[in-house]
């Protein structure tokens, strides 16, 4: 219960934001996704120290929810499955 209270908003945001060939319409978009486009995603949610200049500050936290496809983000949210248990007992 405290894993899912502590991690399940991370696990919800990874399946919110599109995969980069979602908005690209290579795959398939997830029905809870929301309505991004590919350029909305590269500018708000891919860390570049261009980005940070121009004062996008955020996506030093974004970048997380940005994926390449779906593998991308099932590796992701596996190796978050099987490490967040231990990162909450430490």
């Amino acid at each position: 219960l405290e894993f899912c209270s502590a991690f399940g908003p991370v696990l919800i945001g990874h399946v919110m934001v599109p995969t980069l060939a979602a908005a690209c319409r290579r795959e398939t978009v997830s029905l809870v996704s929301l309505p991004l486009s590919r350029s909305t995603l590269e500018t708000h949610f891919v860390y570049s120290r261009e980005a940070v200049r121009a004062g996008r500050w955020w996506t030093a936290l974004s970048y997380m929810f940005c994926h390449a496809d779906w593998s991308h983000l099932s590796s992701n949210a596996q190796g978050l499955l099987l490490s967040g248990p231990a990162a909450l007992d430490a």
